[in-house]
């Protein structure tokens, strides 16, 4: 009987090791389902990040959705940090890139004055229905051209 015993437990643990190698403990594939709002984030967190990465300059629209049972979900962006609320959920992100929610003026930048610029520019929030809007513009930062990403509601 010990035997039997022994080689369950060697199988058990077998079996946990294997899955925790193959990542099926991850909270998503488990445990629960991925939220809504966890997946709504992850979504916006990846068109900025493709929008960031692409290397041009150009515009991506990003439009807030509905949940599921038609509630509305306000997303917000400041300090590089995306949040989605929803009642009494909230979820947060923080994209692998930077974004900014000042409005460039055209004038030549350095490090320290992004850095101002953006612990004191406001929050860029919308709501279900609206439009998020990833702008990405070369501006003359540390006296270079260089690609910054700014994020703003669509009027």
């Amino acid at each position: 009987m010990d035997f039997v015993v022994s080689k369950l437990a060697m199988s058990v643990c077998a079996l946990l090791v294997v899955s925790v190698l193959g990542g099926v403990f991850r909270s998503e594939v488990l445990f629960c389902d991925v939220d809504e709002l966890d997946a709504l984030l992850k979504d916006l967190s990846t068109t900025l990040e493709r929008s960031v990465w692409s290397g041009c300059e150009g515009s991506t629209e990003w439009r807030v959705p509905f949940l599921d049972e038609g509630g509305s979900i306000e997303v917000s962006f400041q300090n590089n940090t995306l949040m989605a609320k929803s009642d009494d959920r909230a979820a947060v992100c923080r994209p692998a890139c930077e974004a900014h929610t000042w409005l460039w003026n055209g004038t030549a930048l350095n490090s320290s004055c992004v850095r101002a610029l953006d612990s004191c520019a406001p929050p860029v929030r919308a709501f279900s229905g609206r439009i998020l809007e990833i702008h990405i513009q070369a501006v003359t930062l540390d006296n270079q051209d260089t690609l910054l990403a700014f994020v703003r509601t669509r009027a």
